[in-house]
């Protein structure tokens, strides 16, 4: 094996930590680490330290599965009360992808990470770890894991000495995916493999290997030693047999978020019918046997198609309808939030501008051969490459999801904070020179943007959409909330000095009468967590939802279980995979209006199916109001009388399909009016809103800008429109048409 990184860290964590690593190139990989958690007892406090890990947000659960998943006190995480502070060391197989990857350790209560070490494997058949390591001394308690992810097992060997002392021996125990391998030539060490005894130290035979044949189909395995007192394990040879190298893995998406099924064809080109094989449903897994294939184009997507099999088929499908695993829409985001405030950069920007650009598509290409998420076009790959450029960013592969994020960035960087930066609306004039080039902006005059090409003015357009509707600043605020678990704010006027506090906060969460839960909070930074109240907390460790209200007082905690999401969501499958909207609204005091989701109704762009709930704290009711909220980046209206309740979402169908739209329900019957079907707009593709606003209890006005963004001189129409609740009609109160003006 090749040592690739390895390093020490002695560091305690009470928090959420990330570790970063780079892998040169696609293969066999190992990552050790070695951690420990003390128990209660040493920490004074009731139930002791826990520490689970995600590699690359894959999160480990129990084997054999239970009904209700366990992250924490498995094989692959550690926990204080076995270990009692004795050192564990969990060992990670797996196939990694060339470029970044994330270790993200989530400890409960506290852990200490002793050292982490990353090899790459040549051999993909036969592997031997040479360990040589002597067990702390202590009584019965894990101590080497070995977890396999996507790999079969044929046989173990393990080499271990067990020595016999009066009046306790050392023991080693072997589990394998929850199972004991008993030793059956001993009654007194029935469920220890290995046992030190009198006889074998007067026949010096206290170094014993044992093999043992599994014959286990590819998955996800543990292999467990158990330690007592002190033994030494020398080394542990794993034979997967023969097996073939696991293809990439992908599921199909639609970025439209309208269709169901995507069609599997003969070769990667959608002109014509009878090269259709199969069609296969969204959500459906795929092994991607070739990444990139270059076909034919379709408009506003790609030509880059990835030649996959699919139930015994082969075929063609475009790069747009497949998210690839470990490239999923959260994770590029994660990489270009990291980027940007590496390179500071506001990352909020970057992502509405990667939205619109390419959807956080990796192999998005233009008619105009710009590619990647970044969308980054032939000329400017030129600039990026030449050292003289401020931006100076090499790219020697478009399609490369780091360098494409960096060098997008760090353009857009110069546009932004140098070149334009004097200007008053350096942000437009950034965003247009972006996507036509910075030749075609000016410094210091307006920027006429109707003078544009069609597709600079969408790009504008979109992406200032976002920024005004908070799109991304809810996505920063949700993945810094992730594994924070709940907290209380005693003191609101405390609640802003702990945003900005240097040294470690301990906030307390009383909890019910079942759990005093404590999470530890450090170095809260204000432009991603933004903490407001009333507020909505979800600890999916302890499977509870908790409420403040204004005055952020903990008024109310239910469990998770009375949302009944199972029969809401029928493709529900834990309460792990449940979302709660930034969205929420208290009005009158102590009822809460807030809405559910979960990762099966939740697409590759973002939007969401959300069911609508209505909890009245001191009727303790709760009520679904509607299961069929469709979108994302939502916003509630609540009018003046305090019985309708306008809901603004924005619906991202892809690069050339996108708007926002509203819906209104009546409060009072729990009536929903979808006023998008009440809005003339089948000529134009996007519907944007300006503003919304109540005028009084029963009207709404709303500003919206329509056009099609297929059509370059297509027009652009602008409207200011009254919705009436009590008829349930919508008038035009002014419409205005223009036209876009190709830029020659």
């Amino acid at each position: 094996m090749q040592l690739i990184r390895q390093e020490n860290f002695n560091k305690k964590i009470k928090e959420n930590f990330d570790y970063n690593f780079d892998v040169d190139e696609r293969g066999l990989y190992s990552i050790s680490i070695t951690a420990t958690c003390r128990s209660g007892k040493q920490i004074g406090e009731r139930g002791g330290e826990d520490l689970r890990v995600e590699i690359d947000n894959q999160s480990f659960r129990e084997i054999p599965s239970e009904k209700n998943i366990q992250l924490y006190n498995i094989p692959a995480s550690w926990n204080g009360t076995k270990l009692k502070g004795l050192n564990k060391t969990v060992v990670f197989i797996l196939w990694l992808e060339k470029g970044n990857h994330k270790i993200t350790f989530i400890p409960d209560r506290g852990a200490k990470i002793e050292n982490i070490k990353t090899e790459f494997i040549e051999s993909t058949s036969k592997i031997k770890f040479d360990l040589g390591k002597q067990a702390e001394d202590g009584d019965r308690r894990p101590w080497y894991t070995f977890v396999l992810i996507d790999l079969p097992l044929k046989q173990i060997k393990a080499e271990v000495t067990t020595k016999w002392r009066f009046p306790d021996s050392d023991d080693v125990k072997l589990i394998i995916d929850g199972k004991t391998r008993k030793n059956k030539w001993s009654i007194f060490h029935r469920y220890w493999c290995w046992a030190g005894t009198v006889v074998k130290k007067l026949r010096s035979k206290e170094i014993e290997e044992k093999k043992f044949e599994e014959n286990l189909n590819s998955g996800i395995h543990y292999i467990e030693f158990w330690a007592d007192k002190t033994p030494t394990l020398h080394n542990v040879a794993l034979d997967f047999g023969e097996f073939k190298e696991p293809f990439l893995k992908g599921w199909i998406t639609d970025p439209n978020e309208d269709i169901r099924e995507v069609s599997l064809r003969s070769e990667p080109s959608n002109k014509r019918e009878d090269t259709i094989i199969a069609k296969i449903s969204v959500g459906e897994e795929v092994k991607i046997l070739e990444e990139i294939i270059e076909g034919d184009h379709v408009a506003f997507r790609s030509n880059i198609w990835h030649k996959v099999e699919h139930r015994g088929q082969e075929g063609y499908i475009l790069s747009t309808y497949i998210d690839i695993v470990g490239r999923t829409t959260k994770q590029i985001q994660e990489k270009i939030i990291k980027k940007a405030k590496e390179l500071k950069v506001d990352p909020e920007i970057i992502l509405a501008l990667a939205e619109c650009e390419s959807h956080f598509k990796q192999y998005a290409v233009s008619k105009a051969d710009a590619k990647g998420i970044m969308q980054l076009a032939p000329i400017l790959i030129e600039d990026l490459n030449d050292p003289h450029r401020p931006y100076y960013n090499p790219i020697d592969n478009e399609f490369d999801i780091d360098q494409n994020i960096s060098g997008g960035i760090k353009y857009f960087k110069w546009l932004y904070y140098e070149r334009y930066k004097n200007d008053k609306d350096r942000l437009r004039k950034a965003l247009a020179a972006y996507n036509s080039g910075h030749n075609s902006v000016e410094v210091g005059k307006p920027l006429e943007l109707e003078l544009y090409e069609g597709q600079t003015k969408r790009i504008v357009d979109c992406a200032q959409n976002h920024l005004k509707k908070k799109t991304f600043k809810k996505i920063l605020k949700s993945l810094a909330k992730v594994g924070i678990g709940l907290f209380l704010i005693v003191q609101l006027f405390s609640f802003y000095e702990a945003l900005i506090e240097p040294e470690n906060e301990i906030i307390t969460y009383p909890g019910d009468n079942s759990a005093n839960v404590i999470q530890t909070v450090r170095n809260t930074e204000p432009d991603t967590q933004l903490l407001e109240f009333p507020s909505i907390v979800w600890d999916k460790d302890v499977e509870k939802l908790a409420f403040f209200n204004k005055e952020a007082k903990l008024v109310k905690i239910i469990p998770i279980e009375r949302l009944d999401l199972d029969l809401i969501f029928s493709e529900f499958v834990s309460e792990n995979s449940i979302y709660i909207a930034d969205e929420f609204i208290e009005f009158p005091e102590n009822v809460f209006y807030f809405l559910i989701s979960t990762f099966g109704y939740c697409g590759a762009s973002g939007n969401c199916t959300w069911g609508l709930y209505q909890l009245d704290i001191e009727k303790d009711k709760l009520a679904l109001i509607d299961d069929g909220i469709f979108g994302s980046g939502i916003s509630f209206y609540l009018s003046p009388d305090n019985k309708n309740l306008a809901i603004e979402r924005s619906v991202h169908g892809g690069i050339c399909n996108y708007g926002n739209y509203f819906d209104v329900i009546d409060l009072e019957n729990f009536e929903k009016t979808e006023v998008r079907k009440l809005m003339n707009q089948e000529k134009y593709w996007v519907n944007l809103i300006e503003s919304l606003e109540w005028i009084n209890n029963n009207e709404i006005k709303i500003k919206t800008e329509q056009f099609n963004c297929d059509d370059n001189e297509g027009p652009l129409l602008k409207r200011v429109l009254f919705y009436d609740v009590r008829s349930g009609k919508v008038r035009i109160l002014e419409s205005k048409i223009s036209k876009f003006q190709g830029a020659g």
